[in-house]
């Protein structure tokens, strides 16, 4: 979440998750808050290398209604990205909905961006595939 405004947003949630890398990601987005809300976010830092463990092993299953991963998949790899959609996926309540952005390379921008090591080759229609593929529904994109 870093710097993000959006995290000013959300605040009311009760509970908010951030997950992040690490504490130095997660720490700037929490600092701004009085206790009061403060009580209400939960840091939480995953390792997405261990290949072993699940990622979100922390996070209760079937629970979320909405996740956002903003500004996130634009810097993973394609098996990456799809091993966190699987669990997200099992994450979000029935009808819960993930709200995501990644590197579309359908989008000549977004090539112009991986050949210039800013962010991953994704496919956007690999990624919606596999999305849909897992159980998601694809709503809206942009």
């Amino acid at each position: 979440p870093g710097l993000e405004t959006f995290i000013q947003d959300m605040v009311s949630f009760d509970p908010l998750y951030l997950v992040d890398h690490n504490d130095d990601m997660l720490f700037p987005a929490m600092i701004e808050f009085p206790d009061q809300y403060r009580r209400r976010l939960r840091p939480c830092v995953v390792d997405e290398r261990d290949q072993d463990t699940p990622i979100l092993e922390r996070l209760p299953d079937n629970q979320f209604a909405m996740c956002l991963a903003y500004n996130f998949f634009e810097f993973k790899p394609m098996p990456v990205i799809e091993r966190w959609l699987r669990e997200l996926f099992s994450k979000l309540k029935p009808g819960g909905r993930l709200m995501m952005t990644f590197n579309d390379c359908d989008n000549e921008k977004a090539v112009r961006l991986a050949e210039n090591y800013y962010a991953c080759y994704t496919p956007g229609r690999l990624v919606k595939s596999v999305a849909e593929q897992i159980g998601f529904e694809i709503y809206f994109e942009f």
